[in-house]
């Protein structure tokens, strides 16, 4: 399960994301729709950790914080 609350993310002249919260639950499946620009792009990359948010949390499996790191080739 992963969560993320109240997340802020902005850059030179532009706030693609203002507190902006999402529960997703184990098995679960979403779909992540926008208009160009209107931050679904940087939504992943937060959640990803590609990009930190500059305010607000993301907690993956209860724990708040960086996500994990993505295994590599024959990683579990």
């Amino acid at each position: 399960m992963f969560v993320m609350r109240g997340i802020v993310k902005q850059f030179p002249g532009v706030r693609p994301l203002e507190g902006v919260d999402l529960d997703v639950r184990a098995g679960e499946g979403h779909c992540l729709l926008g208009r160009n620009g209107a931050g679904t792009s940087t939504l992943i990359k937060t959640l990803a950790g590609a990009r930190q948010p500059d305010e607000g949390t993301v907690t993956v499996g209860g724990r708040e914080g960086d996500p994990p790191e993505p295994a590599g080739p024959g990683q579990p």
